[in-house]
């Protein structure tokens, strides 16, 4: 109830499961600033998803680019 602003980076949904989304905590403090990041978005085909670093690489095609280890022969 403190807190002005809440920044979270989990996976759609899981904030609600444990009621900590905005809607809940809106009810405690009308003023919260509510921020959520996600690696793909909150709708479409991919939002549940985790947005690891390694995925987004290879999805966004970074990794092909990037070369292999210096240890491959």
């Amino acid at each position: 109830q403190q807190a002005d602003i809440v920044i979270e980076n989990y996976k759609v949904g899981d904030m609600s499961r444990y009621g900590l989304d905005y809607e809940s905590l809106r009810k405690l403090k009308p003023d919260i600033i509510y921020c959520s990041i996600t690696g793909y978005g909150q709708t479409g085909p991919m939002k549940d998803v985790a947005g690891y670093d390694m995925a987004i690489q290879a999805t966004g095609g970074l990794m092909s680019i990037t070369g292999e280890s210096d240890d491959m022969p």
